[in-house]
Order: structure tokens, then sequence, then C-alpha cells
């Protein structure tokens, strides 16, 4: 009896003992949450809550399982379950988890099937054009930039059945700018002409680009403006990457997308820090923050207080890509006396322009970030004080149409 026991164990794959142990939390997640269920459902039984309270406090119950995004987590170890909820589903093949889709490169990614109107398209092309045309009105250069998203133009990378429409309404937007004389630098066509793959650009877990491709993006952003004659001839020496060193920490980030997944879905990814192999003495003043710091380039452009420990990376809470900048807020100013280029640059963008907005201030003198998601300034009050010689307005495929580009600079 006992060696045919021994002969069925030999039996079991990994599988079987991964689904074991899978239905075991299972059973425990059920009931974790049973008291605060019990308790929304006194509370509509005694009128204390209406029926369509009750359905968004225990939908809000069990997405909070699943979400690292809501806060005190209603389960200990939830990374644990995510993680073990991932497994699973990377051994049945599912090509969809927890809003996030497998592209045929590996990647996560959000899919985007509805369609902007015309009107809205319209709409955002005059709100680019009125702040180009004040800006070329007062004698300054404006350049926007569109840069790319995890789902290809030029690449077949959507599973069968899903279809995304990102891509051909910003080809749209591009068109009407392009009417209106609006200078603009589409960085997919750059990647495409440079043989640059979305795998090669992007992080496997999180939206955002790698921060190498930051820098890349960086370096066209320099030449488009020298090229417009916005700036005279770059400066090859800030631009060449063997003037800077790339400090790289393997698998010590599970970006966004990831952390819906858990680590064994789709992997982790590199944590990476650009660091000049030359002095810089940089000012960085964030309002938002109370945050006043002044230092070379890597140390103060870093948020230091989410440090990455490369020994025991906390996945779940630890975010390589929002470092940069200090992530996203509504003003970042840059200062820096020793730059070779003392034009005054507003750069306003997403958050994919943390790193080569970053990278601006080794570049010029000064500059003003801000993303219009966040800030709360009077913008025409700041741009009349500030008089940028350049401004920079970027988006991405995917926030094309977001409070950036919707954000009206100068109403009729």
């Amino acid at each position: 009896m006992v060696q045919n026991l021994l002969k069925k164990a030999r039996g079991l794959r990994a599988a079987h003992v991964l689904a074991a142990a899978f239905l075991l939390y299972i059973g425990f997640v059920g009931l974790y949450p049973l008291t605060p269920l019990l308790e929304y459902t006194k509370a509509v039984v005694k009128a204390e809550i209406s029926p369509a309270d009750y359905v968004d406090k225990i939908d809000e119950l069990y997405y909070g399982m699943l979400s690292t995004e809501q806060g005190p987590p209603l389960l200990q170890n939830k990374g644990t379950y995510i993680n073990l909820n991932g497994a699973m589903a990377k051994l049945l093949g599912q090509p969809m988890m927890n809003e996030r889709v497998t592209l045929k490169n590996g990647h996560l990614s959000n899919v985007v099937s509805w369609r902007n109107s015309q009107a809205d398209i319209e709409a955002t092309a005059r709100n680019i054009t009125t702040l180009a045309q004040k800006q070329a009105g007062g004698g300054g250069q404006f350049l926007f930039v569109l840069s790319p998203s995890q789902i290809s133009k030029y690449e077949d990378l959507l599973p069968t059945g899903y279809t995304d429409t990102m891509n051909e309404t910003a080809d749209t937007l591009l068109q009407l700018l392009s009417r209106e004389g609006v200078p603009c630098l589409d960085l997919r066509e750059q990647m495409h002409a440079e043989h640059m793959t979305n795998a090669d650009a992007f992080f496997v877990t999180d939206h955002h680009w790698k921060p190498q491709t930051g820098f890349w993006a960086y370096t066209k952003i320099l030449n488009a403006l020298a090229a417009s004659e916005a700036i005279d001839p770059v400066d090859t020496f800030y631009t060449d990457s063997s003037h800077y060193a790339f400090v790289t920490y393997p698998d010590t980030f599970l970006g966004s997308s990831g952390k819906r997944t858990g680590i064994y879905y789709a992997g982790v990814d590199d944590s990476v820090f650009i660091q000049p192999r030359f002095d810089t003495e940089i000012s960085l003043t964030i309002p938002d923050r109370e945050l006043s710091l002044t230092g070379r380039y890597e140390d103060i452009c870093y948020n230091t207080e989410d440090a990455l420990n490369p020994d025991h990376p906390d996945y779940f809470q630890y975010n390589a890509y929002g470092l940069y900048g200090w992530g996203d807020n509504g003003l970042n100013q840059w200062r820096n006396e020793q730059a070779p280029d003392s034009s005054r640059v507003m750069l306003i963008g997403d958050s994919f322009g943390n790193v080569p907005f970053s990278l601006m201030s080794v570049y010029f003198s000064s500059c003003d970030e801000l993303d219009m998601r966040c800030y709360s300034g009077d913008f025409r009050q700041h741009y009349a004080d500030f008089q940028p010689d350049i401004v920079i307005l970027e988006a991405t495929v995917d926030q094309a149409f977001a409070e950036n580009t919707g954000y009206s600079f100068f109403p009729a």
C-alpha cells in the first residue's frame, strides 16, 4: 500500500501541487473578508445603507483583494495571493489577467478599444495650436512631442481578438497639427527608422518606457530643437551615452501592470539609474512637496523617500520608474548655472516625460516642468512670469487626449 502511495506521489506534477496550494489559499481568502461582508449585510438589512451602496461596498471589498491601489490592504500578504493567482493564470495560458493583456512580445499592456470622437481630437488640436501660436507670437519656439505606447504602430503585438485604437487617433491629431504648422516630433517614427522594437524600448511589467529609452528621447528632442534652429547645434558631449553610467539592478522592479498580475505571470524588470560621468550641480524645487535640493544630478533627481533595497526588493510598493523627478508633480523647477545652453525651457508632459525632462536640466540652465494633471496654479501667470524661450509639450499616444493636451492654456 505504501509503495502504491509513493508511486502516485511521484506521478504528481508541479502543476498539481501548485493547484492544491492555490485552492488552500483561496479557502483562506474566501473566509478572511467574511466579517466585513456580514457587517455590510447587517447594515443593508437595518436600512443603514442602500442596496446600491451595498453592491458598491462588496465590489470594492473583493476588488481590493486583487489591487495594490486601494490603500490599506484587505488581505494580509496580498502580494502572495496575487503571485499565486498570476502563477495559475500563467499555467493555464490566460492571455489576460486583472485588466492586463499579454502581448505577443511577452509584455503586459492595457488595451483601449474605444475611440475618441472627432470633436475631442479637434478640441485637443486647438488647445495645442493656441499654445504654439502664443509662443511663436512672442518670438519663442514650440515643439509637440508624441511618445509611443506599448502597443506599437508598426508591430503586430495584440493577441487574436483584441484591438487598440490609440495610434490611429494620435495619427489624426498629428495631421491636424501639421495643417496648422505646429512643429511636431513623432517618436514612433524615430523608433521605426532606427529599427527599435517595443520590446527594446519598454518595460515588460510596466506601461512606461525604460530609462534608457527616456535618455534616447532626450537626445532626439534636443536634435529636433537644433534642426528647427530653436537652439544652437547640440553639444554632443551631453548626449553621448558613454558619458553616462546606467547603473542596473537586475530583477528588482515590478511595474504597474505586474503589480496586478504578480511576479510569476510575466516576470520582473530591472531597475536602471542614470548618472552623468561628469560633474553637475543642479538645483531642484518642487513646491507641492515643499522640497528644495542642490547637488549632483543623481543626488537630486531620484526620490530618496522610496529607495531600492536590491537584496530584498519590495515588488508591490517600490516603483523604479517613479523615482525619476520625484514622480508626477504639478511643478518641478530645475536650475543649472553650468549648463551649456542658457535657454529658459517650459516642459509640459505626462509621466513619460519624467526621464527626458529631468535630463534637460543637464543641458539647459532653467527648466520649469509642469504636469497639468497635477498642476493647480495659474498657468497664464506662470507663463508670463517665466517667459520661456522654448515650450515642449509631450504626450503619450494613449494620453494624447488627457489633461496635458486638453488644458485650455490660452482660452479664446
